[in-house]
């Protein structure tokens, strides 16, 4: 296989992975809002019965938070899965208890458990998950089990023996093979991850050390891949991995940025400071005030003519980008035409948010407004600084707006001439009936040629069988906002309604949504 076949699988298996992980990324956002709604709840202003009502929803909250790696193994599974999605659920929620089993038997059994100091088991590369003392991988060993899992599933379920041997075919033949290859993983785990414990530790360290550099590129980088769609395994690692940093919270170890937040915020009476990883998930800044001035800038140079027009088109969307940080149905107006704009997004991005790491600022504020008046008003001002981030995007404004100004007006650039449907329409739409389906389905040519069909916040991904077959003039012809193609992946931009186009998709299709 040469080098650009590796690369094109590799960049196939990361979207794939990607549009998988986002399934369960939407319910741990959820959790969020709940955790800070609970948050807010106990404060002490609060009645007493108000005060407990918080405090049952939080220890809810944290019991989920406190098992993400079950649920990232199960919900990857599943949405990995092409058919028989309950039976692949199962299957990697057994094979999760298999390893926990099997690694802590293989330790106790070897003499290998480790002693527990004045901090528990925190720094010794082991943890307690559902009682059982394991090497600790995080959320790494539940993505692990939960691929490996859909990977064979995929593979195997539909698989058929004889009549005698019926019990043991399709998901149960997957549910076979998992027994001895969790078993080996499970003894391998104690051995390979502690070295790779220690990269990935050195690794984060050398991110940290890098400062603002770090920071820079982490942020812009966020922005300048989202065309691609390859931007969610970067801020997902750092989101849920140790390389977002590692922190023991409440008596638990937690791996990743974002964990550590929610991990903190339910017990912020006992903090006196943020944990430094909070600076990987603060990138909403951009969101908010890139997306306010890069409206601004199209708005103010349309036509008096088309004046009305683009605000028709740029509000419905900017209050998508400014509400729930998700960027796609503004921004793909003109991604595209005009890439130079994208990459002064990203640019200005990594500068804002190395201006708030060198400020000290720490507010949490991964996607939009809704982050940041939820989440930071159960949070004492003096930790998040939250002000500052507010301050620091209305300043940062002019270095969005100025640029795009000009580039617009140098290259004559006119998003609104060809839109014959405006995003609040998009937006808007409940797909009444399945003609924007029919015609993604005609241009993706035909049923015959369509693998997968899935989606992200925004986007439906589908995989097809023959890229040449595709006809982007017929995907346009239903309601969206834009199209990718790369290679045999193809993104059809939608905005919130997505998962109702996809289900419409998956009906006509015969496909399990």
């Amino acid at each position: 296989m040469n080098t650009s076949a590796l690369r094109h699988n590799a960049k196939e298996a990361t979207q794939k992975f990607s549009r998988a992980a986002i399934q369960v990324i939407l319910f741990i956002a959820v959790m969020g809002t709940a955790m800070a709604v609970a948050a807010i709840m106990r404060m002490e202003f609060m009645p007493s019965f108000i005060i407990s009502i918080g405090d049952m929803i939080m220890s809810m909250m944290f019991g989920m938070l406190g098992n993400l790696p079950i649920i990232f193994c199960m919900g990857l599974a599943a949405a990995l899965a092409q058919k028989k999605k309950v039976d692949a659920a199962i299957t990697a929620l057994i094979s999760f208890l298999f390893f926990l089993v099997a690694n802590n038997t293989y330790l106790t059994n070897n003499n290998m458990l480790a002693e527990e100091g004045i901090a528990g088991l925190y720094g010794t590369g082991q943890a307690m998950v559902l009682g059982f003392q394991v090497v600790d991988m995080g959320v790494i060993l539940g993505m692990l089990m939960g691929i490996l899992v859909g990977w064979l599933h995929n593979k195997y379920q539909g698989l058929t023996f004889g009549a005698y041997f019926r019990i043991y075919e399709g998901s149960r033949f997957v549910f076979i093979l998992m027994i001895p290859i969790t078993a080996v993983l499970a003894i391998s785990a104690c051995y390979f991850w502690p070295p790779m414990n220690n990269m990935i530790n050195n690794l984060a360290s050398l991110i940290e050390t890098s400062g603002v550099f770090g920071i820079f590129n982490y942020t812009a980088w966020n922005f300048w891949l989202i065309p691609t769609g390859l931007h969610h395994p970067l801020w997902m690692s750092f989101f849920y991995t140790p390389l977002g940093g590692t922190a023991e919270v409440g008596g638990e170890v937690i791996h990743g940025a974002q964990t550590i937040f929610l991990a903190e915020m339910s017990h912020m009476n006992e903090i006196t400071e943020l944990d430094p990883s909070i600076k990987y998930v603060s990138f909403g800044l951009t969101k908010v005030f890139g997306s306010l001035a890069i409206a601004a800038a199209f708005i103010r140079t349309a036509s008096k003519e088309k004046k009305a027009y683009a605000k028709s088109i740029i509000i419905p969307s900017l209050a998508v980008a400014v509400g729930t940080g998700i960027l796609e149905p503004l921004h793909f107006l003109y991604i595209f035409i005009a890439p130079s704009i994208w990459f002064i997004y990203g640019l200005v991005g990594g500068i804002a948010d190395s201006i708030t790491y060198m400020l000290g600022v720490s507010t949490y504020m991964p996607n939009g407004i809704i982050d940041l008046i939820i989440t930071n008003i159960a949070m004492p001002l003096s930790l998040t600084k939250a002000h500052f981030t507010v301050l620091i995007g209305i300043l940062m404004m002019p270095l969005w707006y100025l640029p795009t100004v000009w580039i617009i007006k140098k290259r004559n650039i006119d998003i609104f001439q060809d839109q014959e449907v405006s995003n609040e329409d998009v937006i808007k739409s409940a797909v009444s009936d399945n003609s924007d389906v029919k015609h993604f389905i005609s241009g993706l040519g035909g049923q015959e040629n369509i693998e997968t069909v899935g989606n992200c916040f925004t986007r439906l991904r589908v995989q097809v069988k023959n890229p040449e077959l595709i006809n982007k003039l017929e995907i346009e012809k239903g309601k969206q906002t834009g199209v990718v193609v790369n290679g045999n992946n193809v993104q059809i931009i939608i905005g919130m309604h997505v998962e109702t186009y996809k289900e419409k998709m998956c009906d006509a299709l015969g496909l399990e949504a």
